[in-house]
């Protein structure tokens, strides 16, 4: 039993994690449009990699935030390139962090773009190579629940949209190929 558990623990915490991300930019999804007007002045940052402190020089130096870490960048659009997660110790109040600044920029008239990069992905998959102490640290306290599928992140894993099994087998497999569709 014991050991059943530790061998689950991961898994745990890649779907915490992905639920927390998600949930930290849900608030927002249904709200956006595909396409954003035009902004007088954009700026994209990388790699941030769970490091509370360089993330706040960094936005500091950009003219992002000002010395008390507050949106200071009026209606300028943030880009962030993913890989917020891994190598650090401080995940969970880079995320806290990053999702207070994405309400601050909006009701400023601007706005904080988080994008998923593959170390976001790598925890999804349940490859935990670059994962820190600290990071695993970070989410210990948090212990999973059951739930239904969709209650994950306040609802945010929700599915838009249901289809049909056979269809939804056929997407998920990928594009058909040619001939290979009929039935017979």
């Amino acid at each position: 039993m014991w050991r059943s558990r530790m061998r689950l623990r991961p898994v745990y915490l890649a779907l915490l994690l992905v639920s927390l991300w998600i949930g930290f930019g849900a608030q927002f999804a249904e709200a956006q449009p595909a396409v954003f007007p035009a902004a007088d002045r954009i700026v994209a940052i990388g790699d941030l990699h769970g490091d509370l402190h360089i993330t706040r020089h960094v936005l500091r130096m950009a003219r992002i935030t000002n010395g008390l870490d507050q949106w200071a960048a009026g209606k300028t659009v943030v880009v962030q390139m993913g890989d917020v997660l891994d190598r650090g110790d401080e995940e969970q109040e880079l995320l806290e962090f990053l999702a207070r600044l994405q309400k601050e920029a909006e009701a400023a008239g601007g706005a904080l773009h988080l994008l998923l990069g593959n170390h976001e992905l790598m925890n999804a998959r349940q490859d935990f190579r670059y994962v820190t102490e600290g990071g695993f640290a970070d989410f210990r306290h948090l212990r999973p629940r059951r739930s239904s599928p969709g209650q994950a992140a306040g609802g945010a894993t929700r599915p838009r949209r249901r289809l049909p099994p056979r269809r939804a087998l056929r997407h998920a497999a990928g594009p058909a190929e040619r001939g290979h569709h009929r039935r017979g």
